[in-house]
């Protein structure tokens, strides 16, 4: 590389320093979340036409900064060593990590460079994350003959972009213990660095294992500190403070404990009465409770033998539901008529409407308006039991209360 193209790279890197790590305010410098990490990794210098190179290791140390808790800037610097594989036993798997016997030539790699991080689960302990960037490869080739190291090639320098990816996982809210890789390839390279005439094209940073220490600022990387309690106005459901999510309680203006977001009368408290104790008002039960969903039978409503004539029993039954009706204005019933079989079905038919009817009358003749009561009846069509009995077709002889509004 040019000595020109080296000089702006580092220029390059400087205003990215300046910029981006040293705010510009006091307000920013407060809030500002940066890391330092130490890391070593395999690496593997790839060949153009006969792969020389072995497997070994090198060490970076990274200064880091995150701009939100997904996107983060990363610049690194390190140093690392490769030397000529046992390429004689070049068709095992060994030869990748053995030096050849008879080498003396050593290929120093000091890397800088500059990546950024995309965290995919930024709130999480685990957090995968992808990397892509770039990199000026510093090398020098030098020979050891007879303990007496000389240069080769001298130092020279090779822009590369990288590509990687990774897993952190956050011991706490400031280290956190990383794996991954990198992909780094060379944009232009045409020289020898290993001393046997192979021109590297690529490496393979891999099996990168390292540990980050992230200090400053209010952190904003991931929560796990335990939350402090903290008084806050009848406003949100959600705060967050500084590094950590914190649940505050809406407001219960009447002290009901339904908060008043879901409570139809906010200003004053539920009447805890098993009935309609979730909607935050105050009521009185209902003598009788009637459903939208399915209609209910009352016991005792009874009819004298063979007509729609109803028994006293029954009269006393039904005074419960007028007076419900009277609590509830806006209630409206339906109300069925139910035979057993014993007789012709359409004799039971009129009798179940007469009965139906009977009963409606009876809640008019108590204040009640007809124009919330509907009336039908079903003569022998809707058995709930078996007629095959007495019992049976006692349940069977019926008057059913189905609410509609």
């Amino acid at each position: 590389m040019k000595k020109n193209s080296v000089i702006l790279y580092f220029v390059f890197v400087a205003i990215i320093i300046l910029k981006v790590f040293i705010p510009t305010n006091l307000d920013a410098l407060e809030h500002q979340r940066y890391f330092l990490g130490l890391n070593g990794s395999t690496i593997k210098l790839i060949g153009d036409n006969v792969d020389f190179c072995a497997i070994r290791t090198w060490e970076n140390a990274c200064l880091g900064t995150y701009f939100s808790p997904k996107v983060g800037l990363e610049l690194s610097a390190g140093y690392g060593m490769v030397v000529v594989r046992d390429w004689d036993n070049s068709s095992t798997l060994a030869s990748y990590f053995k030096e050849y016997p008879n080498s003396t030539y050593r290929t120093y790699l000091y890397p800088i460079g500059m990546a950024l991080h995309y965290n995919i689960l930024p709130q999480s302990r685990w957090q995968p994350y992808v990397a892509v960037g770039g990199m000026l490869m510093f090398w020098e080739l030098k020979e050891d003959v007879d303990g007496r190291v000389h240069r080769v090639s001298g130092l020279r320098a090779n822009m590369m972009g990288t590509l990687g990816g990774g897993i952190e996982f956050m011991v706490n809210e400031d280290v956190g213990l990383e794996v991954g890789g990198r992909f780094h390839i060379f944009f232009t390279q045409d020289n020898d660095m290993s001393g046997y005439d192979d021109v590297q094209s690529a490496a393979i940073d891999f099996v990168r294992v390292g540990v980050n220490f992230y200090f400053g600022g209010t952190g904003e990387k991931v929560v796990i500190k335990e939350a402090e309690p903290i008084v806050v106005e009848k406003r949100d459901t959600l705060v967050i403070k500084e590094k950590e999510t914190v649940m505050i309680p809406e407001a219960d203006t009447d002290g009901d404990r339904i908060i008043d977001r879901l409570d139809n009368c906010p200003d004053e408290p539920e009447t805890y009465n098993d009935y309609q104790d979730l909607d935050g008002c105050p009521d009185k039960k209902p003598e009788v409770i009637f459903e939208k969903e399915a209609p209910i039978i009352l016991e005792g409503v009874t009819f004298e033998t063979g007509s729609a004539t109803l028994t006293s029993n029954a009269k006393k039954v039904l005074d419960q539901v007028v007076q419900t009706l009277k609590d509830y204005s806006e209630m409206k019933l339906e109300i069925s008529g139910h035979t057993d079989n014993v007789g012709s079905k359409s004799a039971n038919q009129k009798l179940s409407e007469r009965r139906a009817n009977s009963v409606k009358q009876y809640l008019v003749n108590n204040g009640i308006d007809s124009a919330r009561l509907t009336t039908v009846g079903y003569g022998e069509d809707k058995p709930i039991d078996t007629n095959g009995t007495v019992a049976g077709r006692s349940r069977n002889r019926r008057i059913e209360f189905l609410r509609t509004e």
